[in-house]
C-alpha cells in the first residue's frame, strides 16, 4: 500500500540573533521584499500582514507597504507577520470533501519577524514557511535555495546564533523545532541559550561560530560531520546540509546527525514529549530518557 501523502508539511526556514531588529530596518525590509519577489510571486498568491507596535496591533494590505517601510526604518515595529490564508481549505474541511485541500492547514505562506525589544538574552527571530504541496509543489529545491540566500544575506549583516531549514509539519509564528518540542522547550525559553546550544537536527543547519568551536572547529567538522555539505560562512559559522535534496531525508540520516550534534543539543530539564513525533520529523533514541535523568541530577 502506498504511504499516504502528508499535505500539511511546509518548507520552513529561520535564523535567530540576539541583536534587536528595530535598528536593522534596511535588512528587515530586504528580507521581506526578497521573500515576496522570489518565493511568493511565482505562486500567484497575495499576502496580507499584521504589525505590532507596543500594545497596538494593526492589519494591513499590500497597498500600505510603503508607509509600513517608513515605520520599520524608524524602529517602530516590534513584530510583523505576513500570511496567505486560503479559505478553500476551511470550506473543504467543513463540507467533508475528500481532497488534498481538506487536509491542509489554511495558512499556506508565512513570514514572521519578531524583534527582541527587552534587555534579555531572548533572541530575535526571522522565519518563513510555505506549504510544499500547494505552493512549492515539486520545486522544493528552488524554495530552499531562496531560503539559503535570505539567511546568508542576514548572516552577512547581523551577528546570528543559529538557524535551520526543514521540510516538516510546522508553520511560522515562533515555531519550536522538532527537537525543542521533544525537550519541552518553547522558543523564547530555548533562545536564552542559543549561544551555547543548537536548535536540533534538520536538513539545513546554520551553526554559529561558537557552535563550530564546540564541535572542534571547521576542519574537524569537514572530516567528521555525517552530512552531504559543509560550507564555512562569513561570520565564521558553518552551514551543514544533511542530504542533497530536502525531500530525501531518512530517519537514519537524522539519527546520525542527532548523535553528531549531541555536544551542542539542549538537554531536557523536564520529562520529554515523545508525542511530538506523531507529526514532526523527530528521532527518539532508547537512551534519551537516560540522558534526561542524568541531566536532572546536575
Amino acid at each position: 500500500m502506498d504511504k499516504k501523502v502528508n499535505y500539511s508539511r511546509d518548507i520552513y526556514g529561520c535564523i535567530s540573533t540576539y541583536d534587536s531588529l528595530l535598528t536593522r530596518g534596511l535588512i528587515v525590509i530586504k528580507v521581506i521584499e526578497q521573500f515576496i519577489d522570489k518565493i511568493v510571486k511565482p505562486t500567484n498568491k497575495d499576502l496580507s500582514y499584521v504589525i505590532n507596535s507596543g500594545r497596538k496591533k494593526q492589519k494591513y494590505e499590500p497597498s500600505n507597504w510603503e508607509k509600513t517601510k517608513i515605520l520599520i526604518n524608524e524602529g517602530k515595529i516590534e513584530k510583523i507577520s505576513f500570511i496567505h490564508f486560503d479559505k478553500r481549505m476551511i470550506e473543504a474541511a467543513i463540507q467533508g470533501i475528500d481532497c488534498p485541500e481538506a487536509e491542509i492547514y489554511p495558512e499556506l505562506i508565512n513570514l514572521n519577524i519578531v524583534s527582541n525589544i527587552e534587555n534579555t538574552k531572548r533572541a530575535s527571530l526571522i522565519e518563513f514557511s510555505i506549504n510544499k504541496w500547494t505552493c512549492a509543489k515539486d520545486d522544493s529545491q528552488h524554495v530552499c535555495l531562496e531560503y539559503q540566500k535570505l539567511i546568508e544575506m542576514v548572516l552577512d549583516n547581523i551577528e546570528c546564533v543559529g538557524g535551520f531549514i526543514t521540510l516538516d509539519s510546522m508553520q511560522a509564528y515562533c515555531s519550536f523545532s522538532a527537537h525543542e518540542g521533544y525537550m519541552g522547550l518553547p522558543y523564547l525559553r530555548a533562545s536564552e541559550k542559543f549561544d551555547k546550544y543548537f536548535r536540533g537536527y534538520s536538513w539545513g543547519n546554520y551553526l554559529s561560530e561558537n557552535h563550530v568551536e564546540l564541535l572542534g572547529g571547521i576542519e574537524k567538522i569537514k572530516k567528521e560531520a555525517p552530512v552531504y555539505l559543509v560550507k564555512p560562512l562569513s561570520d565564521d559559522g558553518a552551514y551543514l546540509q544533511l542530504t542533497e535534496m530536502v525531500d530525501e531525508v531518512s530517519d537514519e540520516d537524522l539519527r546520525k546527525l542527532k548523535r553528531y550534534f549531541q555536544p551542542i543539543l539542549p538537554k531536557a530539564s523536564r520529562m520529554l514529549f515523545p508525542s511530538e513525533a506523531k507529526h514532526r520529523r523527530m528521532i527518539i533514541d532508547e537512551d534519551d530518557e537516560l540522558v534526561y535523568l542524568e541531566n536532572k541530577k546536575l
